[in-house]
């Protein structure tokens, strides 16, 4: 007798219900994949940052209650970063400054530095305050209140810092070019740019930098010194030659502060707050109201935690891709007041 007349006549049914089962649980587990990326990219429009709003006032206005706005200068002066947000710094100052209920600002600073351009404008926007409104401005130094800090607190009126703290640092970084070319040769990568005037391309990363494009980082470092120096003697009625003996870019100590006249005193906040209460007779009705920025998460760091971008980008990217950025982040390519150890 024949193999196959002992062959179940089932068994081929059998088998392609068994593929057609394999086919749709192949199907549900791609709509579920496929549903999850949707979920993620939602969930990613959803909570991608938009910048703290607030209403920044341009024309005066009573917010109900007299108070001297505690402002908060957080971690490193820039545009817009982790902690410190130009916009929303300068918004704090106009808005107290149209606030007719407003006595004075307070800043609580706790800042290596930063951008000479943040640097400025925040301290031009507190001069304005002061000009328009003769309320007065008092700065006490946290942690850290060192070259853009600093530069920050020099107009007002009095300075407190605590006692173990740290200012100074008052120098200027002018700029900080890579030459990655023989990097780039070693890994058979060249670059060639065209372009019109000897110094159009200064500072990238697959040419060294002349002498003469270092004479031209050095004259603009020069030059934010000068404004520095300026600012001071402006803010602490100091003479300038003194403060040059002071401007080497070392940091301070509260007490060296304190003797060297960069600071008027040395203490806890508590303190300083009632100081200003009693030297700007403000009574127990003034309240001082914090004003602290806030970044909202992105995405990676909600679902993450903080290290949460940083390894998606790094998952997303190339080696080489991961270096030139890492590289082009480390130059530094306008000058700073910022304290680096």
């Amino acid at each position: 007798m024949s193999e196959s007349m002992y062959k179940n006549p089932q068994e081929p049914k059998k088998q392609e219900e068994e593929r057609k089962k394999r086919n749709k649980k192949g199907l549900f587990i791609f709509l579920g994949i496929l549903a999850a990326v949707i979920l993620i990219a939602l969930l990613a429009i959803t909570f991608t940052p938009k910048g703290e709003t607030s209403l920044y006032r341009e024309e005066p206005f009573s917010s109900g209650t007299q108070n001297v706005a505690k402002i908060y200068i957080e971690g490193t002066i820039e545009e817009d970063g982790a902690t410190y947000n130009q916009e929303w710094v300068t918004g704090q100052i106009r808005n107290a400054m149209y606030d007719k209920d407003n006595k004075g600002i307070m800043l609580v600073i706790n800042s290596p530095g930063g951008t000479v351009y943040e640097s400025d404008e925040t301290w031009q926007r507190l001069m304005d305050y002061k000009k328009e409104t003769n309320r007065p401005v008092y700065a006490y130094m946290e942690q850290m209140a060192a070259s853009g800090g600093y530069y920050i607190a020099s107009p007002a009126d009095k300075i407190f810092i605590n006692r173990n703290g740290i200012t100074g640092s008052i120098g200027v970084i002018g700029g900080m070019s890579l030459d990655a070319s023989k990097l780039m040769e070693d890994i058979g990568i060249k670059a060639d740019y065209i372009h019109t005037g000897d110094n159009k391309v200064m500072g990238n990363l697959f040419q060294p930098m002349t002498e003469e494009q270092r004479n031209i980082m050095q004259q603009m470092s020069d030059e934010a010194y000068g404004q520095f120096i300026d600012v001071i003697a402006e803010g602490r009625k100091m003479d300038k030659e003194k403060i040059k003996t002071l401007a080497d870019g070392r940091i301070y100590t509260a007490k060296q502060a304190s003797e060297n006249g960069l600071v008027d005193g040395v203490g806890e906040y508590e303190d300083f707050e009632q100081r200003m209460i009693e030297d700007q007779g403000l009574g127990d009705k003034v309240r001082f109201v914090d004003k602290e920025y806030k970044k909202a998460a992105s995405f990676w760091q909600s679902m993450l935690g903080a290290k949460g971008e940083s390894v998606m980008k790094a998952l997303s990217g190339d080696k080489i891709s991961a270096t030139m950025e890492t590289l082009n982040e480390l130059k530094i390519d306008e000058p700073m007041y910022l304290y680096q150890k």
